[in-house]
């Protein structure tokens, strides 16, 4: 899980930079990891998500608030998912 976000280290951020939280490459490991588990569609992905623990978030170097880790809210991922480049998307996922 900790080397899922390197992968999209390269990939331009296309959301505004204000009240960003979330990492652009800790979204993109969550929705890899909660595909590659399975789940489908914003809200099973958002589930996935939701359902990690402290560790787990931790390891995706989730956003660290008040002593806790967070993970990104259905809106943010499909906001994000929405604004990502497909074509760097896909290079960044033919990495290895």
């Amino acid at each position: 899980m900790s080397a899922l976000p390197t992968l999209f280290k390269s990939i331009h951020d296309p959301r505004r930079t204000q009240g960003r939280r979330h990492r652009l490459e800790t979204i993109l490991a969550i929705v890899t990891g909660a595909i590659l588990c399975g789940r489908v569609g914003y809200k099973g992905i958002a589930e996935w998500a939701q359902s990690l623990g402290q560790d787990a978030r931790a390891r995706f170097q989730c956003y660290y608030k008040q002593e806790r880790y967070h993970a990104p809210s259905e809106y943010i991922i499909r906001d994000t998912l929405i604004r990502v480049e497909p074509d760097a998307l896909d290079q960044a996922l033919r990495w290895h």
